[in-house]
């Protein structure tokens, strides 16, 4: 939030670095090192090479270290200049895939947990409600027959419609497969009930271990602001860099994120912003300047000239 300008008096500070590695642990074979962890304070190093790969393929939390005020840099070797030198070769249309879907992962949260809110699932489900024995008699759904799993798996997006018409897909299916429509029947209120299940388990977590302070935000303001900035900011950034290929990582919207984390918009209002702005990015992947992949041709060489620099 420091290096978005978005932070409050009681923000933590969180730390990010990239290193290199000893030569053992790249020619050799028994060490292995990717990135390193702290929670005191709360930080993470990557390795060099883990880090451009996830930087070439957009990754946000990485592609911004390369995009960062220099004020918000505590340390920074030569390299790292060398590197800022062809950060624009990181960009590719890449940023849509990523920052959408990273935008869609805190609206899919939101819903969820707003969904909790309105309708907790204070109870498990029972196998009764379902038409079912107190025993499975499929006692594991990964262990039905193949055929059936690809069925199910064809017609994954069908759940929207109604029971009626599902169960008649699944005795048309089962009928064409050769299968007993029963076992097909039983199947698919085995799958809903497992589903339910694990919403009934996923409602237990966030209740018993969710934070405090956002439980008390989420019962303020009707859903969780904080996802709702990291919506908002990661749509708006991936519209900037479809448009103006532009990463703006300190926000010049940051007072109006800091708004929208203290409850300035409702629910209804993410809900009509968030598509409105889909939209937008939607034709801007149309129209951008962007690459379609990454410049590898100019960023291989350089990292490889880094590692052999310090090996």
């Amino acid at each position: 939030s420091k290096a978005y300008g978005t932070d409050t008096p009681e923000s933590d500070t969180d730390y990010r670095g990239v290193c290199t590695v000893p030569k053992d642990y790249i020619l050799g074979f028994s060490k292995n090192f990717e990135q390193y962890e702290s929670k005191d304070p709360d930080g993470v190093v990557f390795n060099l090479l883990k880090w451009v790969k996830l930087a070439a393929d957009t990754n946000p939390n990485a592609l911004e270290l390369l995009f960062l005020d220099h004020k918000d840099i505590l340390f920074a070797h030569p390299c790292w200049g060398e590197l800022l030198d062809i950060r624009e070769a990181f960009l590719s249309k890449r940023v849509y895939y990523t920052f959408c879907g990273y935008a869609k992962s805190q609206l899919k949260r939101m819903q969820t947990h707003r969904g909790y809110l309105m309708s907790p699932v204070k109870e498990p489900p029972s196998r009764k409600d379902f038409g079912l024995p107190d025993k499975p008699l499929i006692p594991k759904l990964d262990a039905a027959d193949a055929a059936v799993q690809k069925l199910l798996d064809s017609i994954a997006g069908t759940w929207a419609i109604d029971k009626t018409e599902q169960l008649n897909i699944y005795d048309k299916a089962a009928t064409a497969l050769g299968f007993d429509t029963n076992f097909v029947e039983l199947l698919y209120k085995e799958k809903q009930y497992s589903a339910r299940m694990s919403e009934y388990h996923s409602y237990k977590r966030w209740e018993t271990e969710r934070n405090p302070k956002r439980r008390e935000m989420e019962l303020k303001f009707g859903l969780d602001t904080k996802h709702c900035v990291q919506l908002v900011r990661l749509m708006r950034m991936c519209l900037e860099l479809l448009e103006n290929q532009q990463f703006l990582v300190k926000r010049p919207d940051a007072e109006e994120l800091k708004a929208i984390r203290n409850g300035a918009w409702k629910y209804e209002d993410v809900m009509s912003w968030s598509k409105d702005q889909e939209a937008k990015i939607d034709a801007a992947l149309k129209t951008t300047k962007l690459p379609d992949r990454p410049n590898l041709k100019l960023i291989e060489p350089k990292v490889i000239e880094i590692m052999e620099r310090f090996l």
